[in-house]
């Protein structure tokens, strides 16, 4: 007898399951925020177009893996802070850099200037990435706040307008 309860739990639990696991994968995609743009559609382009992938990186160019957690240093050289992370706008436009600049200040702190204010040189192994800035700059610089960082401290509410106020990069244009 208990081998058939136990039988018949197990048949239960084994059909149930899948119904469990589509409520809750119905649910996550359901509650998802939705697209800001339109997706490109790759797949219809016909066989052999090789246009939209990618299979290496050209020289030249940096991966984000290359900048995040690298230092950046001033117009006097000196290190001033790493690279904490990347924002990227609607449109998929690489707009801004975040870095860490706590331990230089002395105090927790990140500041993020336009992506376009930084210089990169690459040797054979290494990158250098330059911004004009110095050490009054980055202690007047605002103290950049994530978005959800934002609204997870304000009950789910961004206090950010659509278009924030940009306070005059201490970072010159290079």
């Amino acid at each position: 007898m208990k081998r058939l309860i136990s039988g018949a739990a197990v048949v239960l639990l084994a059909t149930a399951a899948p119904l469990w696991a589509q409520d809750a994968t119905e649910s996550e995609t359901t509650s998802a925020a939705p697209l800001t743009q339109a997706l490109p559609d790759i797949s219809s382009e016909p066989p052999g177009a090789v246009e939209s992938f990618a299979s290496s990186q050209e020289s030249g160019e940096l991966a984000a893996t290359d900048l995040i957690g690298r230092p950046v240093h001033g117009a006097s050289g000196e290190a001033f802070g790493t690279i904490d992370n990347l924002i990227v706008d609607a449109e998929g436009k690489l707009t801004l850099v975040v870095v860490d600049v706590g331990e230089f200040l002395g105090a927790p702190k990140h500041v993020a200037f336009g992506f376009d204010r930084l210089a990169y040189q690459m040797d054979s192994d290494a990158i250098r990435l330059v911004a004009g800035v110095d050490r009054a700059g980055l202690e007047q610089a605002p103290d950049f706040v994530p978005l959800a960082e934002e609204m997870n401290q304000h009950d789910g509410q961004s206090l950010t307008p659509d278009e924030p106020e940009r306070v005059e990069n201490p970072v010159p244009a290079n």
